[in-house]
C-alpha cells in the first residue's frame, strides 16, 4: 500500500492520552462517508478504568451531533454499560471506530439522541469550528489533520497539486 493510501485510509481519526494521562483519552473523527455526519468532526473521549485492559471504558461525545447526548457515557456493547460483553480484544481505535459506525444507526441506547437529518447536517457543518478548551476542529482543519485528499509539494516551490 503506497503511502498515499494510507493517509486516505487513516486521515480520519486523531487519538490521544489526555496530558500524560493514560487513563483519559480523547479523540476526533470525520463522520462517516455518504452520510448525514460526513462533513463533520467530532470529538470525545474514552475514560479507562483502572483494571483497563480488563474492564470496559467509559465513552462519550462532546461536539453536540444529533445523534448523542454531549459529555453523557454511550451505552455499546464494548463499554462500560456492558461488562458482560466486553473482551480486552477491544482497544481504543477500535473502540473510536466502533462509535463512528454506531452513529449510523437508530438511537435507541442511553445517551442517545433523535435529530432530523436536516438538525445533524447542521451539527455536522457548525462542529467543523467546534471548539473546547485548547481543542479547535477549526485549526485542526487549516493545518491539514482532517481532509478529504493530501496535499504534496512539487519540486516548484509555488506549485501545490491535489493528488
Amino acid at each position: 500500500m503506497k503511502n498515499d493510501d494510507l493517509f486516505y485510509r487513516y486521515n480520519y481519526i486523531r487519538v490521544g492520552p489526555f496530558r500524560n494521562n493514560m487513563l483519559h483519552w480523547h479523540f476526533s473523527i470525520q463522520g462517516p462517508k455518504n452520510s448525514v455526519y460526513e462533513n463533520g468532526i467530532y470529538h470525545g473521549r474514552i475514560i479507562l478504568p483502572k483494571s483497563y485492559p480488563l474492564s470496559p471504558p467509559r465513552v462519550q461525545l462532546l461536539t453536540p451531533s444529533g445523534r448523542f447526548i454531549p459529555g453523557d457515557d454511550i451505552c455499546l456493547s464494548a463499554s462500560a454499560f456492558h461488562p458482560e460483553t466486553w473482551t480486552p480484544r477491544w482497544t481504543i481505535l477500535s473502540l473510536i471506530e466502533a462509535l463512528r459506525i454506531h452513529m449510523l444507526t437508530t438511537a435507541n441506547e442511553i445517551g442517545g439522541v433523535h435529530a432530523s437529518d436536516e438538525s445533524r447536517r447542521k451539527f455536522a457543518a457548525h462542529s467543523r469550528s467546534w471548539k473546547m478548551g485548547c481543542l479547535n476542529h477549526e485549526q485542526m482543519v487549516n493545518n491539514g489533520l482532517f481532509c478529504s485528499k493530501p496535499i504534496v509539494e512539487s519540486n516548484d516551490d509555488e506549485e501545490q497539486i491535489n493528488k
